[in-house]
């Protein structure tokens, strides 16, 4: 197969700073109204009964009553206040709700109101604050995580089924020429991340998918970004050379008979915009590009599997062809986040290249999912494991920033997973 052109997606070059305005006296009307609300509402709050409560994933007791004892006084009256602050923990879990909304995972800041949450590179960059959190204070060790990817190549090659893992990198790897030049957790998080992709790039994993390279060669390529300046996900090109990177690694023979086109100009909103900026969010122009191939017909169907109408999506595909493109024909379990998820949107990069595929999303998604739906972790965890017993082949994508998971709940590469797969493997009959 030779290389195409892959036309580009396309942001704006510059995002134009707005003029001066003038508000109406009804706008300062609704300001002040606001600020006021702001001001004296928790304090009514209070007034009314309404205290501050330790909200599930702080892994903290909230501070106590300071004690007088010098200076340190004046720390702990700040640190008492800021805990106890009326309704604090309602707008901790507005602030989680948010995140959830726009990313489909966790802040690793939950329950703290002093971590800002995007990072302001030059020439219009936003970055994503848990890109450096998560790599200055990871939720499982590193040796844990690379242990327990390891254990699952194993099972699975033992009862005679498949592994292709790939890691999405976080867009503050790649595309670091916008960074600031200093900020807070920059040294510690580059150290962490050189020693992350050390560990992942040598665990020795036969169907480990280099995308990261893959990402980095088509920037050098094309001599543009990957990743988009107002999101924290890459641009279209990338989402197609994520796709094909997988494919390959699946089988080469599929990428014969495939086509990448160029397509409409779209606009879509930025997920780092409107958590920096506020909703709805500026709309900037994309230019949609398609992957075809010749005599397939693309079929995909959701499944919510939560009684919570999209808080856990699973994806079924069922493509047909009736040209010369051939299709995996291996039923495949991908397990994937918000990258797989927007490379299958219809009518989707991944779908045309799979006979019987089904997507499940990653465990982040169904600790989301609990919050809404008691219980549903459990649920989500026993069909992922189902999944991957039913299927001859597993593919599993996580971005960088959550590969380990959120905690020892969401997160794949803890003995009580594996151990419960191991389970259900040994019961069920070798692939």
């Amino acid at each position: 197969m030779t290389e195409k052109d892959i036309p580009l997606a396309k942001g704006p070059d510059e995002i134009p700073t707005p003029g001066p305005g003038r508000e109406s006296k009804a706008t300062k009307a609704v300001i002040a109204l606001l600020g006021v609300g702001l001001l004296f509402g928790p304090w009514a709050a209070y007034a009314a009964g309404a205290r501050s409560q330790p909200v599930p994933g702080e892994n903290r007791a909230l501070a106590g009553r300071p004690q007088i004892d010098g200076f340190k006084t004046f720390n702990e009256i700040t640190a008492y206040a800021a805990d106890h602050f009326p309704l604090r923990d309602a707008a901790i879990r507005g602030n989680k709700n948010l995140i959830h909304d726009l990313f489909g995972e966790s802040p690793s800041y939950f329950g703290s109101a002093g971590n800002q949450q995007v990072l302001v590179g030059d020439n219009g960059w936003l970055y994503f604050m848990d890109d450096f959190n998560e790599a200055c204070s990871p939720k499982i060790p590193l040796k844990q995580v690379v242990a327990g990817v390891q254990r699952l190549n194993k099972m699975l090659t033992d009862s005679g089924r498949r592994l292709v893992l790939t890691v999405p990198p976080d867009k503050s790897t790649v595309d670091t020429a916008n960074l600031p030049k200093s900020f807070e957790l920059k040294q510690c998080s580059e150290e962490a991340r050189a020693q992350r992709w050390k560990a992942i790039r040598s665990m020795g994993i036969p169907g480990y998918v280099d995308v990261r390279s893959a990402v980095e060669k088509q920037e050098k390529e094309k001599g543009t970004p990957a990743f988009l300046k107002y999101d924290t996900h890459w641009n279209q090109d990338s989402a197609v050379t994520f796709v094909e990177s997988v494919v390959k690694e699946l089988d080469p023979t599929l990428l014969q008979h495939t086509q990448v086109q160029g397509g409409q100009t779209f606009t879509e909103k930025g997920d780092l915009d409107i958590l920096a900026n506020g909703a709805p969010g500026k709309d900037f122009p994309y230019q949609a590009v398609y992957i075809v191939r010749d005599g397939v017909t693309p079929r995909q169907t959701p499944e919510d599997l939560s009684k919570v109408k999209g808080a856990y999506t699973i994806t079924h595909v069922h493509s047909a062809t009736t040209g010369p493109a051939t299709l995996f024909q291996p039923r495949t379990t991908w397990i994937g986040d918000s990258f797989t998820e927007r490379a299958l949107t219809p009518p989707g990069k991944i779908t045309p290249f799979f006979a019987d595929l089904v997507r499940v999303p990653e465990l982040t998604k169904a600790v989301l999912a609990q919050g809404q739906d008691p219980g549903f972790y459990a649920k989500a965890r026993a069909r992922m494991i189902a999944e991957i017993v039913k299927s001859r082949v597993t593919v599993v994508e996580l971005v960088e920033r959550t590969f380990a998971g959120v905690n020892n709940e969401g997160s794949m590469w803890t003995p009580a997973f594996l151990n419960a797969l191991q389970d259900a493997l040994d019961k069920a009959p070798k692939q």
